[in-house]
């Protein structure tokens, strides 16, 4: 849905301070003049569109090695919020990833967009099984969100005696014997029967009726984006036995070597306890190679055999007069920020002295501030290096990036930054994106936040259009955030971030 016209926003909050999502009056596009002058004109050439997805997190929840005990260490009662303000290993909604994709895809088919690129983190833990249904769930086909025992649900959201623990938000209800979770008697979260057997039922996914285009994210090659997938923790995700809670030793030292992949760190939630699960080897890791592999397989979008020669996710196409440059900035060494080789760098120098009389579309995962990622023993090109390179080609004019889960815009000298919001947190959004030759010497960049198809509040359905209007509701309310300033702007940012014209010079009208 096209938020010019409409926008959906929190509501009134309820008992205990949960809050329904209501309709809003759309938001007219703010035009920005930090480039350069508007002047008017209404001669303006379309140079090209397409729609933006990214951070779509299609997730395994029930994955034995997925570590939603380490998020409550930012909980509102944890004596270590105040130095563990986000950890990201755990949300109300993720059981529902896929259903939002299926919803979203239907709201992009709509948009009128050339093409369509989702830039990185398309799966949560860099498994097969994720993998393939990201790939079903934007080219087509049947969909199944379950794995290990078929019908029976096996992560923590189930209200299982064994392994009930009220941290977590348990829509099946409260065992017998004991005591509500959190998430409903703390925050007003709704009880949903049934809801995890139609979350994991499988269904037919639309597909997107444009050509589209992939990147490479952190999510895509990284156990939750941060950890190489080692042989000792890949055993375990196929295996029986699920991480289950955290090992001895200090909070903080385990939760910042997770966040740098320190393998000794990493080993010892291995020690941890454990719950026994049913083993699945779908759930088995792909690496890089693996990833790009499985696209050029199912259409290529936009990788080819070069890429799977070569071990490389960088590549180019072109639309129009834009030279579109889709950069990996993943380190696979490890971390969740990034950078880039200095084998891709010579490569984007390359492309960018060889097209002088083009317009530059950069495509990343990452944003140029978050390029700052140097593990491992090779040299890492950083954001102040990639900037100077920039700087030298007036000819960039815009990059599109996701990561940071906020829409934000960003001036740079000559180009701008976009970055959209993920499709697993609030506001659960994608763009579309337009250029325009404003035959004045200036280019327009026109971008509009659109929404999905799932509808203002669940009711109670099981398909998927209604699961993902549940998974919006559910995110807006996530109790770790209630108490943060920036809440109303959080994901959604603010006015000057989503429906936006940009201003910028025309660097091909400087040269002719």
């Amino acid at each position: 849905m096209d938020t010019t016209r409409r926008r959906l926003i929190r509501d009134k909050p309820g008992e205990l301070g949960y809050q329904r999502i209501a309709a809003a009056p759309g938001e007219a596009h703010l035009v920005r003049e930090d480039l350069a002058p508007a002047s008017g004109t209404s001669e303006r050439v379309s140079l090209g569109s397409f729609a933006h997805l990214s951070d779509l997190h299609v997730m395994d929840a029930q994955s034995p090695t997925r570590v939603e005990f380490l998020e409550r260490h930012a909980d509102p009662d944890s004596p270590y919020r105040e130095y563990i303000p986000l950890v990201g290993t755990y949300r109300p909604q993720e059981i529902f990833t896929p259903h939002v994709v299926e919803a979203m895809v239907r709201a992009v088919n709509g948009s009128g967009a050339a093409f369509a690129i989702s830039t990185g983190d398309a799966t949560d833990a860099c498994q097969d099984n994720e993998l393939r249904s990201y790939l079903t769930l934007l080219d087509g086909g049947s969909v199944d969100p379950d794995s290990g025992e078929r019908g029976r649900w096996e992560g923590v959201h189930a209200s299982d005696p064994a392994t009930y623990d009220v941290k977590y938000w348990h829509p099946g209800g409260t065992p017998e014997g004991s005591e509500d979770d959190d998430a409903r008697r703390l925050y007003g979260f709704p009880s949903a029967p049934g809801v995890l057997g139609a979350a994991a039922a499988p269904f037919t996914a639309t597909g997107l009726e444009m050509p589209w285009y992939a990147v490479h994210g952190n999510h895509d090659n990284l156990l939750q984006g941060c950890v190489p997938p080692w042989p000792e923790i890949a055993e375990v995700t196929v295996g029986p036995a699920k991480l289950a809670g955290q090992p001895e030793g200090d909070t903080v030292e385990l939760l910042a070597g997770f966040d740098r992949a320190d393998r000794e760190v990493v080993d010892r939630l291995l020690d941890g306890p454990l719950t026994k699960v049913t083993a699945d080897p779908g759930r088995r890791h792909v690496s890089r190679g693996e990833w790009v592999a499985a696209h050029v397989e199912c259409h290529g979008h936009g990788f080819g055999a070069d890429n799977v020669s070569a071990g490389t996710a960088y590549y180019a196409f072109d639309h129009g007069v834009l030279r579109c440059l889709v950069l990996d900035t993943v380190n696979h060494h490890g971390s969740w920020q990034g950078s880039l080789d200095v084998a891709q760098f010579e490569w984007l120098t390359a492309e960018l002295e060889a097209g002088q009389d083009r317009l530059f579309v950069l495509f990343s995962h990452h944003p140029l501030h978050t390029l700052i990622n140097d593990t491992g023993p090779d040299r890492r090109i950083l954001t102040d290096e990639l900037a100077a390179l920039l700087r030298l080609f007036p000819n960039v004019v815009l990059w599109v990036n996701g990561h940071t889960h906020e829409n934000t815009v960003t001036p740079y000298g000559s180009f701008w930054e976009i970055t959209t919001a993920s499709h697993i947190d609030w506001p659960q959004q994608a763009r579309l994106i337009e250029l325009f030759d404003n035959r004045d010497g200036t280019l327009s960049i026109v971008a509009t936040t659109l929404d999905h198809n799932g509808p203002p509040g669940w009711d109670g359905g099981g398909d998927p259009a209604a699961l993902a209007g549940f998974s919006r509701e559910l995110s807006a309310n996530y109790w770790q955030h209630r108490d943060d300033p920036r809440r109303e702007s959080r994901g959604s940012g603010t006015a000057a971030d989503r429906n936006v014209e940009l201003l910028l010079h025309n660097p091909l009208a400087r040269q002719g």
